[in-house]
């Protein structure tokens, strides 16, 4: 597992804007996260938290509930044609 001073990696994206809504949905539920954009070797853009917080960091994630395309609308501003 990728380690940077104590944090690790919660997940990967392909671009830092869903990074960006995963790191705050975290920090506003109390978990201190980071976004890593890409360098040297590593593809995508990380979710760093806390080593100690990554279960903590999962629960809270499992608890969004969030379907994809409310995902995708916390992403990009737009409804999908589904609605």
């Amino acid at each position: 597992m990728i380690q940077e001073q104590g944090w690790e990696c919660f997940a990967t994206y392909d671009d830092e804007l869903a990074a960006g809504v995963v790191a705050d949905y975290l920090r506003r539920n109390g978990c201190p996260a980071e976004v890593v954009g890409r360098w040297g070797l590593v593809e995508g853009v990380r979710v760093l938290v806390p080593g100690e917080l990554l279960h903590r960091a999962r629960w809270l994630w499992s608890q969004a509930d969030l379907t994809e395309s409310e995902l995708q609308y916390l992403i990009s501003g737009e409804l999908s044609a589904g609605g």
